[in-house]
């Protein structure tokens, strides 16, 4: 790490790290879904009449990829999501998706602390509520599905030489309950996929930083832990993980009361494209910088939708548009569901949104922290753009004061053992 990477890592990695929630408050998340599990796992036979096992419960989105933000709404910190897959062990043909859903929520019902907290049914999930602790609350989006292995086979086989494919993935490929104004459906889903295809992008960073960071975790909050073994691998941070976090956050200040409010990016194409465009920086800085000017590249799509791209650039397969005019961005582990279905309505607002943030995010960030005004002004730059008033919270990794390190580049497309939780 060269000496200007060493003394700008602090200016954004300590802001992102005020972006995360605490190791108190996701330890109280984690204790809460598990006792959620549990409850739905308990008495599986009477609940959920068609399944052969109890149902397998485990965390999808950000709380697994280790990307939580904490939200903001109208200029305010509101709750984050756990977001909780609750796959019953049934045929997919032996159950409804109306009865698979009413399944879940009446076995929520029966519990009456639970009952108390159950909010409306959603379109695809049943919610959780829970009150605030440490100044955040947070709630549980439990997603009601069934394995669908004809769809993962059938993706495996028609994508297997598809690029655009992590076909390795398609075994745990699931169909989730979807209600509309039509009633219910199935919906092809693949979270347990995403979560190991992001944690192989992931995998080699991961195992560069997670000592020392478990070991400055374990320094810092010896209330919760006893030893470096209990501090748990999702509260460790790649620099893949904190660009993601200063992304969203980025969005979410950006847009807050915006007149395009509605058209800002979904957090699915953020993650995607930034764990595709990855390749093993050492530092936040340097991974949040190269994500962006990969992804702006694509703009030039715009006004031209045969634009020829950069090789290299184009060669990761970001962003393209269909011969149509329609945007796609694919997910890695069902290239036929297209992240960027919208893109083309309200003559492609989403995609006009989309680059204009990005600019907007390299004026405010990078070239802040590029410029020679010093770094006292980078400082409260990137702070104001994150939306993080006053002093810093976080005390200075002890690490930021030991000797220069040099970490070698990384070839991610070779990561060894997938990462995963």
């Amino acid at each position: 790490m060269t000496l200007q990477a060493h003394q700008l890592r602090p200016i954004l990695d300590d802001p992102a790290r005020e972006l995360d929630i605490s190791p108190t408050q996701y330890r109280r998340a984690v204790e809460s879904y598990t006792a959620v599990g549990n409850w739905l796992k308990d008495g599986y036979r009477e609940a959920y009449p068609t399944s052969t096992a109890e149902p397998e419960i485990y965390p999808q989105g950000s709380m697994r990829l280790g990307t939580v933000v904490r939200p903001l709404k109208e200029g305010r910190e509101t709750d984050f999501d756990v977001d909780l897959v609750c796959e019953l062990q049934t045929k997919k043909a032996a159950v409804t998706p109306s009865s698979a859903k009413k399944q879940v929520g009446d076995r929520m019902k029966a519990n009456a602390t639970y009952q108390q907290r159950l909010a409306n049914e959603g379109r695809r999930c049943w919610t959780l509520e829970y009150a605030h602790t440490d100044g955040i609350a947070f709630h549980i989006d439990i997603l009601p599905c069934v394995p669908d292995p004809d769809k993962g086979i059938r993706i495996f086989v028609e994508h297997m030489t598809n690029p655009d494919a992590d076909t390795q993935f398609t075994g745990t490929t699931v169909a989730i309950t979807h209600r509309d104004e039509g009633g219910y459906e199935w919906r092809s889903s693949n979270p347990k996929g995403y979560g190991d295809w992001f944690g192989m992008r992931n995998a080699v960073a991961f195992e560069r930083v997670k000592i020392e960071q478990k070991l400055l975790l374990l320094e810092s909050n010896q209330q919760i832990y006893g030893s470096i073994s209990d501090v748990p691998d999702q509260m460790v941070r790649t620099p893949l993980q904190r660009a993601i976090q200063v992304l969203k956050r980025h969005r979410d200040v950006h847009f807050a009361g915006r007149a395009d409010e509605k058209y800002r990016p979904i957090s699915i194409i953020i993650t995607t494209l930034a764990a595709r465009v990855y390749q093993g920086e050492t530092d936040t800085h340097a991974a949040l910088e190269d994500i962006l000017t990969k992804l702006s590249l694509h703009g030039a799509l715009l006004e031209d939708q045969s634009a020829v791209l950069d090789r290299s650039v184009e060669a990761l397969r970001l962003i393209s548009r269909q011969p149509d005019g329609r945007w796609y961005v694919p997910n890695p582990v069902d290239p036929d569901e297209n992240f960027a279905d919208r893109w083309d309505e309200d003559n492609h607002a989403r995609a006009r949104a989309f680059f204009q943030w990005l600019g907007s995010l390299h004026g405010e960030i990078i070239a802040p922290l590029t410029a020679k005004e010093g770094l006292s002004d980078a400082r409260r730059a990137v702070r104001k753009s994150l939306g993080l008033v006053g002093p810093s919270v976080i005390v200075p990794a002890r690490a930021e004061k030991t000797e220069l390190r040099s970490y070698p580049r990384v070839d991610v497309s070779n990561p060894g053992k997938p990462w995963s939780f």
